[in-house]
């Protein structure tokens, strides 16, 4: 397991077991369903396990009152990164939309495997029935401005959104400002020394 697991808030014995678990279950479905890069799997536990749970962190940073009436949204959730381990963690009520089916079907089995409470919905974005949310959450899905377009109808509520992005974040939010007002943070990411946390407190369209 990676050196940096200490620094995840609340990740106790029986959430590690799980993660470990649903780690093994993405081995065994990727020869079959292609769920991510092949090139990652013998580094699984940092690509995409603890890159997820820095996310945690950061939501326990937002001051709201009830946490267990947090509903987070993840856009693009792909094999569950980070919206099925945020589940597992049990920051709040947690949605996935993901538009392909057999990728959903591997978030239902997990979700059953595991006993998790999470909702799965297999749409794409663009056609979903938004609903109000506290957080956004995405990784990898699109650049900043195509990124905010997407999500701009939950922010537009009053959400807020964390979004683990790669080393071109800066020239990103450069021509997203282009379009858009946004009010943000960005922090260092645990598992990659390009990566960055963006924290994007407000949204308005310029």
């Amino acid at each position: 397991m990676h050196n940096h697991i200490e620094k995840i808030e609340d990740l106790g014995k029986s959430k590690i077991e799980k993660l470990k678990v649903y780690a093994d279950q993405l081995v065994k479905w990727q020869k079959k369903y292609n769920l991510v890069s092949n090139s990652t799997l013998p580094d699984i536990w940092n690509r995409h396990m603890l890159d997820s749970l820095q996310v945690s962190n950061y939501i326990q940073k937002y001051k709201i009152e009830d946490k267990k009436k947090l509903i987070i949204t993840d856009l693009g959730s792909g094999a569950g990164f980070p919206g099925m381990v945020l589940a597992i963690m049990c920051v709040g009520e947690v949605h996935l939309i993901e538009s392909s089916t057999k990728k959903c079907i591997f978030l239902e089995e997990i979700a059953r495997l595991l006993s998790i409470k999470v909702k799965i919905h297999n749409t794409r974005i663009e056609k979903v029935n938004f609903w109000k949310s506290q957080i956004i959450t995405a990784r990898a899905l699109a650049p900043l401005n195509k990124l905010l377009s997407l999500s701009f109808p939950f922010f537009r509520e009053g959400a807020k959104g964390i979004f683990l992005k790669g080393k071109n974040v800066f020239s990103e939010i450069k021509k997203a400002k282009h379009n858009w007002r946004i009010q943000y943070r960005t922090y260092p990411s645990i598992t990659d020394a390009t990566g960055v946390v963006l924290c994007v407190d407000s949204v308005r369209g310029n």
